[in-house]
């Protein structure tokens, strides 16, 4: 009886060892290029509590068109997930990668959403997600971003960003918002001081908790901006330390730098005065003083004419 107890108690752990083990399915792409093609992976259609390695540097890249499901995918040797309109991935678990040992890339494109639970690493060098104008990216947990390069790209206007926190693991991660593109923190955000930020003047990221200032923050701007207020962090929580520096880039203008002096960045370039302010993340732009000098002393002018000839 004894004997018997120790048996089935041995069986069960087994068991239990086994069932919580998750499977593994392999990418190879051997039949097409679709993610809901079973014949594409070694394991069969990936489900919610299976591991999807994306690899194979002769292996075809891979596209999801429909509802698609995995605990953790992992993306690498130059390969690429695209989720296309009408896809929609969900995974839950461990980590997640893009890019382990070499360069990988996902993109979300219009009408493609990529919905995940735990969290997100930018790992390789060079190695990003880009959710394109109309794609949708949901993380409850944080981004990180380790490889020198790697990072995570919003364009467009009507892309839908929500991630849980932004951390930073020492590495000069680039994370990118164009073309009037909005994303938000709903937490904490901190990429350190390796780390870089672009933003394009339209844009805004909505920060919910602390603000930890770091790295290079570069305004990008295709066009001289005209004078008014730009909300670049839309700061709800509270923000502390300093971005290593702020340059004002893109066909706009030619990298030029901003001054530090408590917690405002100023310059000026051509005939506006530029402030960025790290308290209210606002970009203000009026015209320098020598241009209200100018626009006065021709309004003088025209008055005194105008009296003249009366």
């Amino acid at each position: 009886m004894k004997q018997t107890t120790k048996t089935l108690l041995t069986l069960s752990a087994a068991t239990l060892i086994c069932s919580s083990a998750s499977a593994v399915s392999n990418w190879t792409g051997s039949v097409d290029g679709t993610w809901e093609n079973a014949g594409n992976w070694t394991g069969g259609l990936p489900v919610i509590g299976d591991q999807s390695f994306i690899e194979g540097a002769t292996n075809p890249d891979v596209t999801l068109s429909s509802a698609g499901f995995s605990r953790r995918i992992l993306v690498d040797e130059g390969r690429t997930l695209f989720i296309a309109d009408g896809g929609t991935l969900t995974t839950s678990g461990s980590v997640e990668v893009i890019g382990d040992n070499s360069i990988g890339f996902v993109v979300v494109q219009d009408g493609g959403t990529y919905n995940r639970t735990g969290t997100l690493d930018t790992r390789f060098a060079g190695s990003t997600v880009t959710v394109e104008d109309g794609g949708t990216f949901s993380l409850d947990g944080a981004w990180s971003s380790e490889g020198a390069g790697s990072g995570f790209i919003v364009s467009g206007s009507t892309a839908s960003v929500t991630m849980g926190s932004v951390i930073n693991n020492g590495a000069a991660g680039i994370l990118t918002l164009n073309d009037s593109a909005g994303m938000t923190v709903t937490g904490n955000m901190d990429l350190g001081s390796t780390a870089a930020i672009s933003i394009g003047a339209e844009s805004t990221l909505n920060i919910g908790g602390l603000m930890s200032y770091g790295g290079a923050f570069s305004i990008s701007s295709d066009t001289v901006l005209a004078n008014g207020v730009y909300n670049l962090f839309n700061l709800t929580g509270t923000e502390s330390g300093d971005f290593s520096s702020v340059t004002l880039s893109g066909a706009g203008y030619g990298d030029d730098a901003l001054s530090l002096s408590s917690d405002v960045w100023t310059a000026t370039v051509g005939s506006q005065d530029y402030s960025f302010s790290q308290i209210t993340g606002d970009l203000t732009v009026v015209p320098e003083p020598g241009t209200y000098a100018l626009i006065g002393g021709l309004l003088a002018l025209g008055y005194v004419m105008v009296r003249h000839r009366a």
